[in-house]
């Protein structure tokens, strides 16, 4: 897999992540893979100001349990027993300053692309609020 560089823009530099071919349902479908706490962008279109972009971040039960140092497995297993979701996509904040700061490289992504994230097939849905969603599909 190959990151493609698109574009560079003030959020940092945008990538197109090259897909893989995977069998999903007896179909040969592109997926592209994601990773844990990987910036995402997806473009838009403004009404007045042309194309723009969102930024987001990927994220799940076992990577947030990891990074902040708990146990995974009881982390999903408290999470099922509550009923929440697995693996969502965070919109990112945005800070406006003058000084100098790191750019974090972005993938690109769009509405109805195929993801392989931990082990599973999803494809990028709407959500309501501008927000984005996983919706399981294999």
């Amino acid at each position: 897999m190959a990151d493609i560089l698109k574009t560079q823009n003030g959020i940092g530099d945008i990538f197109f992540r090259e897909p893989k071919k995977m069998v999903l349902n007896e179909e040969i479908v592109e997926v592209t893979n994601l990773v844990a706490n990987e910036r995402l962008v997806i473009e838009y279109q403004s009404i007045r100001y042309g194309k723009l972009m969102k930024n987001y971040s990927i994220c799940s039960v076992a990577s947030y349990a990891l990074e902040y140092n708990d146990c995974p497995v009881e982390a999903i297993e408290r999470a099922k027993e509550r009923g929440h979701k697995m693996v969502w996509i965070n919109a990112s904040a945005t800070v406006l300053h003058n000084g100098p700061r790191s750019t974090t490289p972005h993938i690109l992504v769009e509405l109805g692309m195929k993801v392989y994230f931990q082990g599973h097939i999803y494809e990028i849905v709407k959500a309501p609020n501008d927000n984005l969603d996983l919706k399981l599909l294999k």
